[in-house]
C-alpha cells in the first residue's frame, strides 16, 4: 500500500513523502511572498490540496501529481476566507470560513460559489464536513460551534462547553463514530458532542495549561482521541471512559496535529516550524523530527489512504459529470444544493432543529470517515495494542479494562514520559 503523502502549511506549503519524510513539493498559494497559509487541506482522491493565505484571505486550488503542482482556482469571488475543508465524498465542494461569520460553499468543478450559510457573529476559525456530508460543523472566534445542514440551510447550535466565549481552534467529526464532534478551545479545554442529540458529551479539562491548539480522532478506533496545545504537551484521551491516557512533553509550543491512516503515528507541528512524528506504541520522543518552514506551523494532514482514493471521484470523474450536476444522485446531499433554498448572507437563519449523522453513511461515502473498516486502514498489525485496533469484544473490553489511568508525575521537558505507554494497554 502507497505511503500516504504529508502536507504542511506555515510560510508557504510543502508536500512530504511520509514513508522517510523527504520533501516531494514546497509552493506558495498565488504566488505570494511573505503571508502565512493559514489552512491547507486535501481532496479526498489526493489529487489536489485547498489552502488560504492571511492576507489575502482567498481561497486556493492547487493540483498535485507525483512530479509537479499546478493552480486550478483562485476563488476572488468569496467573501474573506479564513479556513477551509473538502466534503469527505468526493473533490467537488468545499466548504470556507469566512471572517464575517459566513460559510461558503464552493463548487470546485463549476468554479463558482454553490451556497452560503449564515448563524456565527464572529470570525469563523474551522470548518468540517460530516462523514456522510450531509452537515458542515463550524466554529468560531467566540466558542460557537454550529452545524448546518447542506441541503435546507437549517443551523444548529450545540451546547456551550463553558459560559465564557473562548475561541475554538480546532474541529474534527471522528473517524468512527460518525456522530460525535469535537473542538479544541483557547482554554485548554476540548470537548465532545453528540450531534444527532445535540448533547455536550464530555469536556476535558485537565489535559492543557495553555490553549489547545489542534486535536484528532484515531481512524482505526474510538477510544482514542489527541489534542496539542501551546503548553508544548501531547495529549491523549480515552472518550468512552472520559480519562487522560497519556501525555508527553515536546520542547517547544504545538500547534497541529494530525493521525496517519494506520492509527499508530501522529505528525504535530509546532511554533518553531518544526514537524515531529511520534508513533503511539512508544511515545516518549518523536521517531522523526524535522525542520518544515520558517514561520509557525498552521495545519498539517496525511493524504487520504490510497484505497480511499481510489474509490473516490475526482473533479475530472465520469461519475460527478453525469450525477452530480442533474442533482439525480440523492446518495450525496451536496448534489442536491442547487434545488434547496439556503439563506445567504444577510439573512436570518433558520435553527433549532436536530441534525442527524447516520452511523451507516450513505453509498457514495461508504467506508469514509462515516464508518471506516479494516479494509480501508488496512495497516494495523496483529501483535499491535487494542488502542489502535478497530475491532474489540466492547463487554469484554470493559470487563477487563484497569482502573482510569492517572496521569503520571515523571513527564519531563525532554520529551520522556515514565510509567506505562499507549501500547501496554490490555484488551
Amino acid at each position: 500500500m502507497t505511503s500516504p503523502n504529508l502536507v504542511t502549511c506555515g510560510d508557504n506549503i510543502k508536500i512530504w513523502d511520509s514513508s522517510g519524510y523527504s520533501l516531494l513539493h514546497q509552493f506558495q498559494p498565488n504566488n505570494t511572498n511573505d503571508d502565512v497559509v493559514t489552512d491547507v487541506c486535501w481532496s479526498r482522491d489526493g489529487s489536489m490540496v485547498a489552502s488560504v493565505v492571511s492576507r489575502q484571505a482567498q481561497l486556493v486550488v492547487t493540483g498535485v501529481s507525483a512530479h509537479s503542482t499546478r493552480q486550478l482556482t483562485a476563488a476572488t469571488d468569496l467573501p474573506k476566507a479564513t479556513c477551509c475543508r473538502f466534503c469527505t465524498s468526493n473533490s467537488r465542494y468545499i466548504c470556507v470560513g469566512s471572517h464575517s461569520g459566513g460559510v461558503d460553499l464552493w463548487d470546485n468543478k463549476n468554479g463558482k460559489l454553490a451556497k452560503q450559510y449564515q448563524g456565527h457573529q464572529a470570525p469563523v476559525t474551522r470548518v468540517c464536513f460530516s462523514g456522510s456530508d450531509r452537515h458542515v460543523a463550524s466554529a468560531s472566534r467566540a466558542g460557537h460551534v454550529l452545524v448546518h445542514n447542506v441541503t435546507s440551510g437549517v443551523v444548529t447550535e450545540l451546547p456551550a462547553a463553558r459560559s465564557e466565549p473562548q475561541c475554538a481552534r480546532d474541529l474534527r467529526y471522528s473517524t468512527v463514530r460518525p456522530a460525535v464532534l469535537g473542538a479544541a478551545f483557547d482554554t485548554g479545554h476540548v470537548s465532545l458532542w453528540d450531534v444527532n442529540q445535540r448533547r455536550l458529551l464530555h469536556t476535558f479539562t485537565s489535559g492543557h495549561v495553555a490553549p489547545a491548539a489542534g486535536l484528532a480522532f484515531s481512524p482505526v478506533n474510538d477510544i482514542l482521541l489527541a489534542s496539542v496545545g501551546l503548553d508544548k504537551r501531547l495529549v491523549c484521551y480515552d472518550p468512552k471512559t472520559r480519562n487522560v491516557i497519556q501525555r508527553v512533553v515536546s520542547d517547544a509550543p504545538l500547534t497541529a496535529v494530525d493521525f496517519h491512516a494506520d492509527g499508530v503515528q501522529l505528525a504535530v507541528g509546532t511554533s518553531q516550524g518544526r514537524v515531529c512524528v511520534y508513533d503511539l506504541r512508544a511515545p516518549g520522543r518523536p521517531s522523526r523530527s524535522f525542520t518544515a518552514h520558517r514561520s509557525s506551523v498552521q495545519r498539517v494532514q496525511f493524504q487520504p489512504p490510497a484505497k480511499v482514493r481510489g474509490r473516490g471521484s475526482s473533479v475530472q470523474t465520469a461519475e460527478d459529470s453525469k450525477a452530480l450536476p442533474s442533482g439525480q444522485n440523492h446518495s450525496l446531499p451536496a448534489a442536491e444544493l442547487m434545488q434547496n433554498h439556503v439563506p445567504r448572507h444577510g439573512e436570518a437563519p433558520r435553527t433549532h432543529s436536530t441534525p442527524v449523522e447516520s452511523a451507516k453513511p450513505t453509498a457514495v461515502a461508504a467506508n469514509d470517515s462515516g464508518g471506516p473498516t479494516m479494509a480501508m486502514y488496512g495497516q494495523v498489525s496483529a501483535e499491535q495494542s487494542s488502542l489502535f485496533s478497530p475491532l474489540r469484544d466492547e463487554s469484554r473490553h470493559a470487563a477487563a479494562s484497569p482502573p482510569a489511568a492517572t496521569v503520571p508525575n515523571g513527564v519531563t521537558l525532554n520529551g520522556t514520559v515514565h510509567g506505562k505507554t499507549l501500547a501496554s494497554r490490555p484488551s
